[in-house]
This record gives structure tokens, C-alpha cells and sequence, in this order.
């Protein structure tokens, strides 16, 4: 990769967002001594668009002068060179420009002067060329350096073998496509409640990206769960973050506060706008306690039909709202007028923040169970459950019964 077509790439203004992913991806991939070859198979998996779609990002890139493509035939056997990109910040020195064949390595052929990753100079000319010993003449980029992206790859692999339980997630391999959008999202703010990491585009994305491949995925998953509650604290006291990759490097959340995490999680939880202060009497807010005494008693009470294959429960949408009718309207998150029975229960439930064992543990009676997995809410890292863990969860289903009981005499 080079970090000059990276940083030039994510400079660029006035891009639809989709364009500026194809783009950086053509960037990340920009090798400075061979060019850019990456395949469009390659191109459409790592921007999760089809063939079709990333063709026409890059005529509108082409169209605006970002990219040039540059592709022909060999002369010497007539098949066809794989296409070169040539980027914007390099377009006036494009080493396709004066392209000649070279007469002693054709296609199908080998030379020690050919890099590891299939391309390098002609020895005659000096002009890029693509080593093909099989039919496929394109060759992926090499993303990293190949010994540490291997050695990155293996603090993750472990022991994973062929047959073994589960394939990894590819979320969680350096040098994967799914990887590197984890890592966008960690710095764009996709899908976290405090927005983007503030100034994140003036750094490296490589160099974030290998911060982040260099902590175990553990510690992955404590630095995207401290991530809101450490910007949000910092913008409370109207302070600069550190730049991303450095909170990644020096891994930061370690020093923070733990009552900053569960406070951010509860002002996400129980946090009304200012329109939602005129709620009539008795309003729960969505993924609030008293929303979650609501949403286990549903759970207990169990669904309206049972799941037509018991076998794999799995509870999509379109089913949980035709046979679950209830359920389904609690798992949208929104706020409800609830009746003073639940509003007592609340002391009941307590937050439980995403990833311990109590967690896990509920995860765990929820398959058994046969229930839906929990609604989320961006920002919340956690949700109220009832207090004791699974353990505790008949002397709660006791004290809603005692106060639906108490509800009905005094009706």
C-alpha cells in the first residue's frame, strides 16, 4: 500500500460516498514501485457492490480525472494484460504511458527480477509487467507487507483448522476486506452513537488499520465499546481527543474511569430529547428499565403462535410480528405509556454492559429458550435485564405474576 495514495484519496471532495469507497480502495492498493492492479472481482467483494456498480463508480471517477484505466494486449502472444489504475497525483507520470514488450519474459514465463506479488520491471525497459504462470492474469495487491500481515493473521487464527466447529469471522482477520470496513466504522462513526472520531481522515487509514490488527480481539471489542464513552466525556468537558490510531496504540480505555462507560450507557439508555419531556403520565422510554420489565414479560409470557419450526428458531421480522405481535412492537425501541405495575418493577432490572460473563450468560437462556435475539440501540452498550442473572429470573417472573395478580383484585 502507499500511504501518499491513501492520503490523497481521502482529500478528495465532492464524492458520493459509494465513489469514494471504490476509490480508496484503488488507494490502499497502490503499490509505489508497481502501480495499482487490483481485479474487479477483487474491487467488488472489498466494496461489497456488484461488478456492474463498481464499473460505473469508476467511469465517474475516470470522468472527473481521479483514475485513468490503461489495459491492452501483450504483443508477443496476444492475451490480455491485466488493467492498470493510475491515480490521480501520478496520472502526468503513468509508467503505461511509454509501455513496450519486453522480449525475454512473456506471459506463462518466470524471472528472478518479477516480485513476490506477480509484478515488477522489465529487465530491457524497466516498464511494469505482470508475471502469469496460470490462466487468471491478474494478481491481487499485496495489502501489507506479507510477513506481518501473516503474523497478524495468526494472533487471530490461533489453532483454527479445517473441520473444526466455526470459521473465524472475517471481521476478525487482518487483511480482510470486513476487517478494514471494522475499521472504517471505528473512525467514521458508522453505527456508533458519538458520531465520527473527530479529524480521523487526516491520519494514515493503513496505519490505523495495523493499530488496530496489532490488539487482540478482545481488546478490539473493549476499544469499540469504550469508543462513545470516551468522545462523549471529552466533548462534555469540551476537549480534544487524541488521534485515533494513537487511543488504538496506546490503548487508552485502560486509564478511563469504569463509571464513565456505565454512565454513557445509561444517558444513552434513559436519555429523552427535548420534545419527549411532554410525554403523558407513565411514559417508559424505549430500552429504558421499565421498557424491560415490558420486554421479559413478553418473553415469558412467550409468543401468540408458536414458531412453525422449532427445530431452528430463528425469529426474522415478518414472523416475529405475525406470531409475536407484541414482542415485535417492543423491539422497535420506541417509548410507551406503561402501566403502573411495571413502573414498580424497575428496581428489578439492572444494566448489564455487552461482552462480560452476565451478558453471556443471558445469551445463553435466550438460546435455550428459544428467544429472539435482543433489540440494540446505536450507542447503548448494554440493555437492562432482570437483576441476578438467569438465576434471578423466577423470582422476577414471580413478582410480575404477584403484580399482575394485585393489578386484577384492585380492577
Amino acid at each position: 500500500m502507499s500511504h501518499a495514495a491513501t492520503n490523497w484519496a481521502i482529500t478528495r471532495r465532492g464524492l458520493k460516498p459509494a465513489a469514494r469507497i471504490v476509490l480508496w480502495h484503488l488507494a490502499d492498493c497502490h503499490n509505489p514501485k508497481l502501480g495499482c492492479f487490483p481485479s474487479q472481482e477483487w474491487l467488488a467483494e472489498a466494496c461489497e457492490m456488484s461488478r456492474s456498480t463498481v464499473n460505473l463508480h469508476l467511469e465517474k471517477l475516470e470522468e472527473a480525472g481521479l483514475i485513468r484505466r490503461a489495459a491492452g494486449r501483450c504483443p508477443e502472444t496476444g492475451k490480455q494484460l491485466p488493467t492498470q489504475y493510475v491515480l490521480g497525483f501520478e496520472i502526468a507520470e503513468s509508467p503505461m504511458e511509454s509501455a513496450k514488450p519486453c522480449p525475454e519474459i512473456g506471459h506463462g514465463q518466470e524471472a528472478e527480477t518479477v516480485s513476490e506479488n506477480g509484478a515488477g520491471p522489465c529487465p530491457k525497459n524497466g516498464d511494469i509487467r505482470v508475471r502469469n504462470s496460470d490462466s487468471n492474469p491478474v494478481r491481487e495487491p499485496v495489502k501489507e507487507p506479507v510477513n506481518e500481515r501473516e503474523r497478524a493473521s495468526a494472533d487471530v487464527d490461533g489453532d483454527w483448522q479445517e473441520g473444526d466447529t466455526g470459521k473465524p469471522d472475517p471481521a476478525t482477520l487482518p487483511g480482510r476486506a470486513e476487517f478494514e470496513k471494522r475499521v472504517m466504522r471505528f473512525c467514521n462513526g458508522t453505527g456508533f452513537g458519538a458520531g465520527a472520531w473527530p479529524d480521523w481522515d487526516t491520519s494514515s487509514p493503513g496505519w490505523i488499520g495495523r493499530q488496530f490488527a496489532k490488539l487482540s480481539e478482545e481488546d478490539r471489542g473493549h476499544a469499540e465499546r469504550w469508543r462513545d464513552a470516551y468522545l462523549r466525556d471529552l466533548a462534555i468537558r469540551k476537549r480534544k481527543p487524541v488521534p485515533v490510531g494513537v487511543f488504538l496504540k496506546d490503548r487508552l480505555w485502560e486509564g478511563l474511569d469504569p463509571e464513565l462507560l456505565l454512565k454513557a450507557s445509561r444517558a444513552a439508555a434513559q436519555g429523552a430529547k427535548p420534545a419527549e419531556h411532554a410525554k403523558p403520565e407513565g411514559w417508559a422510554v424505549g430500552f429504558g428499565p421499565v421498557w424491560a420489565v415490558a420486554l421479559f414479560g413478553e418473553l415469558l409470557a412467550g409468543p401468540a403462535r408458536a414458531h412453525p419450526n422449532p427445530e431452528k428458531p430463528l425469529w426474522f421480522a415478518g414472523l416475529l410480528k405475525s406470531n409475536w405481535p407484541a414482542l415485535h412492537a417492543l423491539h422497535s425501541g420506541r417509548g410507551f405509556v406503561a402501566p403502573e405495575r411495571l413502573h414498580r418493577m424497575k428496581e428489578l432490572m439492572e444494566f448489564v454492559p455487552e461482552g462480560g460473563d452476565v451478558w453471556a450468560a443471558w445469551q445463553a437462556e435466550a438460546r435455550a429458550r428459544g428467544w429472539p435475539d435482543w433489540p440494540r440501540k446505536d450507542g447503548m452498550d448494554g440493555l437492562y435485564f432482570p437483576k441476578g442473572g438467569p438465576e434471578g429470573l423466577a423470582a422476577f417472573e414471580q413478582a410480575l405474576a404477584g403484580q399482575t395478580s394485585n393489578h386484577e383484585a384492585a380492577e
